[in-house]
C-alpha cells in the first residue's frame, strides 16, 4: 500500500480532512477548541478544573491505548516468524 498517494488509504484521507489526525499524539485539530468550549459552558465553575483534568487524563489514556494497540499486529507477525523490521513495515 502506498501511503504517499491519496488513493492509498481513503480512511487516512478522511481523518486528515476531519482534523483529528496528529503525528504527535496530541490533538491539534479544530475539534479540541470546540470540546473545551463546550466543557466550560456545561460545567459549573467550581467543578471546571476537575472536569478539565478528567478530560485531559482520558485523552492521554486513549492516546496510550492507541499506541499500545498499534504494536499488536507486529507482535503477532514476529511471533509467527516474520522478521521484526518486516513486521513493523506492514
Amino acid at each position: 500500500m502506498d501511503w504517499t498517494r491519496p488513493r492509498g488509504c481513503p480512511a487516512l484521507a478522511v481523518a486528515a480532512t476531519v482534523g483529528e489526525l496528529s503525528p504527535t499524539g496530541n490533538v491539534v485539530g479544530p475539534c479540541l477548541a470546540v470540546e473545551q468550549v463546550a466543557l466550560s459552558l456545561t460545567v459549573p465553575d467550581a467543578q471546571r478544573t476537575v472536569d478539565f483534568g478528567r478530560f485531559n487524563v482520558t485523552g492521554s489514556f486513549a492516546t496510550a491505548l492507541g499506541a499500545r494497540s498499534s504494536s499488536v499486529p507486529a507482535a503477532g507477525l514476529t511471533t509467527g516468524g516474520v522478521e521484526p523490521v518486516g513486521a513493523y513495515r506492514l
